[in-house]
């Protein structure tokens, strides 16, 4: 997990959480009943003390052997890997991914020096459940993450 001390759980799947009223169990919960029912798992967090937000997002490919242009996610290096599109009818067209996330990792393989290529190769090789590590910055000028 790329979650790190002081973390802040926001929401599940689009779903606001609310620490008063959900436990740390409850969470955990709602998370394996959404990957189970919707296929789909979308975690954001956020740390009031640093400028980055860290994305997981948890993806089951329909086919094990759906390789990466069936996926509909298209990335590039510019200049570090990063989201350039989602295509319309892709199995990330409903998770929180938005064009210029850096991918930080993919089931945990560090994607930091990885090339389009390689990720290309890698995404089409792991086995059906795909979990993406994004980080999304603030924009420089507004202070905003869009």
């Amino acid at each position: 997990s790329s979650f790190q001390c002081g973390d802040f759980l926001l929401s599940i799947n689009k779903h606001i959480m609310d620490p008063r009223v959900t436990s740390a169990q409850d969470a955990r919960d709602f998370m394996y009943e959404c990957l189970e029912e919707e296929g789909v798992l979308n975690i954001v967090t956020e740390n009031p003390h640093g400028d980055d937000i860290l994305i997981n997002v948890t993806v089951i490919k329909p086919r094990r052997d759906m390789n990466y242009e069936e996926l509909g996610l298209v990335v590039w290096n510019w200049p570090y890997l990063c989201v350039r599109q989602i295509n319309e009818g892709s199995i990330f067209q409903h998770t929180p991914i938005q064009e210029m996330d850096q991918i930080a990792a993919i089931n945990d393989i560090d994607c930091s020096k990885m090339r389009t290529k390689a990720f290309a190769q890698c995404v089409s090789e792991l086995p059906t459940e795909l979990t993406i590590t994004l980080i999304r910055r603030k924009h420089r000028y507004t202070g905003s993450f869009k």
